[in-house]
């Protein structure tokens, strides 16, 4: 059985709000550098009105653009939006 708590994802209206922000990572996340910017390029319907940001890196590794998901937990635990 699986007890694992189900992920806390993005509403529709939350996810499109977040198209195209500038943000920060807080964490060493797969390589991708404590402070690296990225930008949130897309949104991810994972369930039913369930969704996910993709976060284009303003980094590469070998040479090739990083693209992550998030839930809205690991956004808020993990990103900030870029202040301008």
């Amino acid at each position: 059985m699986n007890s694992d708590p189900k992920p806390v994802r993005f509403s529709h209206e939350e996810a499109q709000a977040k198209l195209g922000h500038r943000v920060c990572s807080l964490l060493t996340l797969d390589g991708i550098a404590k402070g690296t910017f990225g930008r949130v390029m897309q949104i991810d319907e994972i369930e039913k009105n369930g969704f996910e940001l993709i976060i284009e890196w303003d980094t590469r590794i070998e040479g090739k653009l990083q693209h992550d998901w998030f839930n809205k937990e690991q956004f808020e635990r993990c990103l900030v939006d870029e202040v301008s």
